[in-house]
């Protein structure tokens, strides 16, 4: 602390010695849910819930 309510900040890290390698990551398919924003996927699983529960009310009667 240097006076009354001001502190000393640490000094700043130093950048990462290397790149990130990217190389293990993979192109996902058209057909993917994950591909989907969070609101989308929220949307689709909403439906495959609506989906099922119709499909359990038919078998029930």
């Amino acid at each position: 602390e240097i006076a009354q309510g001001y502190l000393i900040l640490p000094t700043e890290r130093a950048p990462p010695e290397r790149w990130l390698d990217f190389t293990n990551l993979i192109e996902l398919p058209d057909d993917d849910d994950r591909k989907h924003p969070n609101e989308i996927q929220r949307e689709i699983a909403r439906h495959r819930e609506l989906i099922s529960r119709r499909e359990d009310c038919d078998f029930a009667s």
